[in-house]
């Protein structure tokens, strides 16, 4: 099998604070990454038929919803995972949590 990787590309409507190119309007896989020294590291990856950019913007409602996992982007671009919100099963079980340190979150995302 042969793979082509297309990037890097802006998490949308950030294009101008990371001057990065806008995610493709195309399907197939796609990668979630963090800056690690002189490359980037794996924080996920996926599969759409639909676009990317649709993708992402749905993640986007994941994050901001505390629904997903947020981590500290400083930490990660160092290697390290430290996490500034868990997500999945701990975010259905503390939504109060979530609601008193929202705007911290979201912030983070």
């Amino acid at each position: 099998m042969e793979a082509i990787w297309s990037g890097p590309y802006s998490w949308p409507f950030y294009e101008s604070e990371n001057h990065l190119n806008p995610l493709p309007k195309m399907s197939g896989v796609y990668l979630q990454t963090f800056r690690y020294r002189n490359g980037y590291l794996i924080y996920a990856a996926g599969l759409t038929r639909r676009s990317v950019l649709m993708r992402f913007k749905e993640h986007t409602k994941g994050y901001v919803n505390g629904n997903y996992t947020v981590l500290d982007i400083e930490a990660a671009q160092q290697g390290m995972r430290k996490e500034v919100w868990h997500g999945w099963g701990y975010a259905r079980s503390h939504r109060e949590e979530f609601e008193y340190r929202k705007e911290e979150i979201i912030r983070a995302y």
